[in-house]
C-alpha cells in the first residue's frame, strides 16, 4: 500500500513530463499560419494547416508509408510487451452495469497503478498503454467530474476483482489465422501519386447517392479485381459542422492495397451549406443525422453489396475526430433505432460493423474542458462548454452551455452504447490533443474493458488533433492487420 501511495503521489509529475510542455493551439490567422512559422513545431513536417475544432489540422503533408510492404516475405519482429499485471479490478459477483441512457448509471472506480506498459510495433515511435485510470474519471456514468484516479476503497464504488477477465488490449488470436492470399490487383501506373490529399486515381464511381439530401453521397473506389472484397468506410471529420469526403487521407491506400473496396461517405451537417460543386443546399441538422445517414449508407452498400463486389458480412469502419467519434458509434450501436433518426431507408438491412478504428473521437463532451485543463500543456484549449462549441450546435442547445440541450449528451456518448457484443475496435489518440483531450479516448476504453470487448487503446506520444500523424502513430501494419484479421479472416505473412 506504501509503494501505491508513492506513485500516486508522483503520477502528476509524470505525466506532465510524459505529455511534453508542447501545448497546442489555434491563433487568430488565416489557413496555413502554422506553414508561415507560428505553430510549424507543433505539426512536424506540415506545408499546410487549418483551425479544425480549435486545433491544428494538417491539410498537406508527406504520406506515410505503409511499414509492411505489401509483397514483403519477412514476418514482423515479435513486439516486446511489459505486463504490470492486472489494472482492473471487479468485486467477484458484482453484475455487469447495463447501457445508460441518462447517465446515472454504476460508478466505476479505477486503479490508480502506473503505467501498465510500453508496447512497442516493430519499426515504429513506442505505443504508451496507460492502466485504466490514469486519464479516466473515476466516476464514468455518474455525471460527477473528478479527474484524479482514486486508490481501490475510497469511494462508494464498484470495484472489479483482480482476477475478472477484462483485458485493456487482446490479440484476437492472430497466430492462428491463415496466411492472407494477395488479390489479384492491379495498381495502376508505377509509382503512383500518394501527395498529401490526393487520392491516388479517381473513384470508380462518386456522388453515389444514398439519400435524398445533397450530402447524402459517397464515392466508391473499386479494384481492379474479379474478386468480391471486404469494405473499409472513412469517416471524416470537422466538427460536425464541415468536412468533406474527397480528398481523405492517403494512408487510407497505404493499408488497404487494393485489397478492399473503399468508400468515403459524406453525411448530413449542423450548419447549412451550399454542397460544393453543386447549387444544391443541405440544411443544418443536429443529432443523430449524422450517424443515422453513415447508418443508411452501410445498409444502401448491403443491399447493393453484388453490385460494388462488396462482401456484406465484411465491413469496417475508420474515422478521426468528429469521424472518430461516427466511427466509434458505429461499432457500439449497430442496428439502435433511435440512431437511425430520419434516415430510414432499407429498414430491412443491417447497419451493424465488423470493426472499428476511433482516431481521437470525442466521447463525453460534458468533461472535456475539465479534462483539458487537468491535462496542463494546452496554451489556448478550446472550450466545450461554451455557446461557440461545436459540441453545443450537435446536441441542439439554445441556452448556456452543454446544460441547455435539447439531446442529452450521454445520447451521443460512444461510451452509452457499449455492451459485451461490440465488434473489436482500435481506440488511438495524440497524447499532446488540445482540442479533443486524450482522457476522451481512455474513458471508452475503460467502458470496452469492463465489458470484455476486444480492443486496443494506443496513446500516441507528441501527437495532436492531426490524423496522419496519430495514424502513423498507430502503425499501419497494425492497421493492415487489424482489417485482415477482422474483415478477411487471415494475417499478412
Amino acid at each position: 500500500m506504501g509503494l501505491k501511495r508513492v506513485l500516486q503521489s508522483i503520477s502528476p509529475f509524470f505525466f506532465a513530463v510524459l505529455l511534453g510542455l508542447n501545448g497546442l493551439g489555434c491563433p487568430r490567422g488565416s489557413q496555413g499560419a502554422c506553414a508561415e512559422g507560428d505553430h510549424k513545431d507543433a505539426v512536424d513536417g506540415c506545408n499546410s494547416c487549418e483551425c479544425v475544432d480549435g486545433g491544428w489540422q494538417c491539410t498537406e503533408m508527406a504520406c506515410p508509408t505503409p511499414d509492411v510492404a505489401r509483397d514483403a516475405g519477412a514476418e514482423e519482429p515479435e513486439q516486446e510487451k511489459v505486463d504490470a499485471g492486472p489494472s482492473i479490478h471487479a468485486d467477484a459477483g458484482t453484475a455487469r452495469p447495463e447501457k445508460q441512457d441518462g447517465g446515472a448509471g454504476a460508478i466505476i472506480e479505477w486503479d490508480a497503478g502506473p503505467l501498465a506498459s510500453f508496447q512497442t510495433d516493430a519499426g515504429h515511435t513506442p505505443h504508451v498503454h496507460f492502466d485504466a485510470g490514469q486519464f479516466a474519471s473515476p466516476n464514468i456514468d455518474s455525471g460527477m467530474h473528478a479527474l484524479t484516479p482514486m486508490d481501490a476503497g475510497t469511494d462508494e464504488a464498484t470495484v472489479v476483482d483482480a482476477g475478472s477477465s477484462l483485458p485493456i488490449a487482446t490479440d484476437g488470436g492472430t497466430s492462428s489465422l491463415p496466411l492472407c492470399t494477395p488479390v489479384n490487383f492491379n495498381v495502376g501506373p508505377p509509382n503512383y501519386d500518394c501527395s498529401p490529399n490526393i487520392t491516388p486515381w479517381p473513384p470508380s464511381i462518386d456522388d453515389v447517392a444514398y439519400g435524398d439530401d445533397p450530402l447524402q453521397k459517397m464515392d466508391i473506389y473499386i479494384p481492379d479485381t474479379s474478386d468480391t472484397l471486404p469494405l473499409l468506410i472513412w469517416i471524416h471529420g470537422g466538427g460536425w459542422k464541415g468536412g468533406k469526403k474527397h480528398p481523405f487521407p492517403c494512408f487510407i491506400w497505404a493499408i488497404t492495397q487494393g485489397e478492399y473496396v473503399v468508400v468515403s461517405v459524406n453525411y448530413r451537417l449542423t450548419i447549412g451549406n451550399i454542397v460544393e460543386g453543386t447549387n444544391e443546399v443541405s440544411l443544418g441538422v443536429p443529432w443523430p443525422a449524422q450517424v443515422a445517414d453513415v447508418k443508411q449508407a452501410v445498409r444502401f452498400l448491403r443491399a447493393n453489396a453484388a453490385n460494388y463486389q462488396i462482401q456484406p458480412d465484411n465491413i469496417g469502419v475508420i474515422g478521426s475526430s468528429a469521424g472518430g467519434h461516427l466511427s466509434a458509434i458505429m461499432g457500439l450501436a449497430g442496428d439502435d433505432d433511435w440512431l437511425r433518426g430520419d434516415a430510414l431507408a432499407l429498414p430491412e438491412q443491417s447497419d451493424a460493423v465488423q470493426a472499428a478504428v476511433d482516431m481521437y473521437g470525442p466521447t463525453r463532451p460534458d468533461l472535456m474542458d475539465q479534462q483539458l485543463e487537468a491535462l496542463g500543456i494546452c496554451v489556448e484549449p478550446q472550450c466545450h462548454d461554451c455557446n461557440t462549441s461545436p459540441e453545443y450546435t450537435l446536441l441542439d442547445c439554445h441556452g448556456v452551455g452543454l446544460e441547455s440541450c435539447n439531446i442529452p449528451t450521454t445520447k451521443m456518448s460512444p461510451i452509452t452504447y457499449v455492451d459485451a457484443s461490440d465488434p473489436p475496435m482500435i481506440v488511438a489518440h495524440g497524447d499532446a490533443d488540445c482540442s479533443v483531450p486524450p482522457q476522451q479516448s481512455q474513458l471508452l476504453a475503460n467502458r470496452l474493458a469492463l465489458h470484455g470487448v476486444e480492443h486496443e487503446f494506443i496513446l500516441v506520444p507528441g501527437a495532436g488533433h492531426q490524423k496522419n500523424p496519430v495514424a502513423q502513430g498507430i502503425g499501419l501494419s497494425k492497421l493492415q492487420q487489424f482489417f485482415d484479421e477482422h474483415l478477411r479472416g487471415c494475417k499478412r505473412p
